[in-house]
């Protein structure tokens, strides 16, 4: 799964979610646990250790820049062992050929 920019950020609302993301969250109707959605807690376990908390945001249009930046390296540099390490941008390259 491809993260974007506007599917971490709600248009407008500065919140961490939008309709991309929240499909992938469980239902109302159970309980709320991390296991229900591993693959999106992880992602926002890298987030929050590799970007968020190392960075003490002035404001709003500072966090969508280093958040946005952050996202740009995890797709073209930082290799994923779900993708045999290879970065995301090379996996869907190589899917592509």
């Amino acid at each position: 799964m491809v993260f974007s920019f506007r599917a971490i950020f709600a248009a407008g609302t500065g919140e961490l979610c939008s309709p991309a993301i929240c499909t992938c969250m469980p239902s109302k109707d159970s309980p709320y646990t991390p296991e229900q959605n591993g693959m999106i807690e992880r992602f926002f376990k890298t987030l929050k250790e590799e970007c968020v908390w190392l960075h003490r945001f002035r404001d709003r249009d500072h966090a969508f820049a280093e958040i946005a930046a952050w996202l740009d390296r995890y797709h073209a540099e930082r290799p994923h062992s779900a993708l045999g390490y290879l970065t995301p941008n090379e996996y869907r390259e190589q899917l592509a050929a």
